[in-house]
């Protein structure tokens, strides 16, 4: 949906990223993500999160956080 401009392009950015770090997380046990990268990754997450909610809802799905 990113290449339609239903999301922003940055959005792809940050998912791309993001899945990154969490394959990190899960399975490079000699990795870690530091503090930094989560503080960058937080609000990102956060952003989608919303992003899709909103979407959802003007499509009339109804999303309980």
């Amino acid at each position: 949906m990113v290449k339609t401009g239903i999301f922003l392009k940055k959005f792809s950015k940050f998912i791309s990223r993001l899945f990154g770090e969490r394959q990190i997380g899960d399975y490079d046990f000699d990795l870690s993500i530091n503090e930094d990268d989560a503080k960058e990754d937080v609000p990102a997450a956060e952003l989608i999160v919303k992003a899709v909610a909103f979407f959802l809802d003007q499509e009339g799905y109804k999303i309980d956080f």
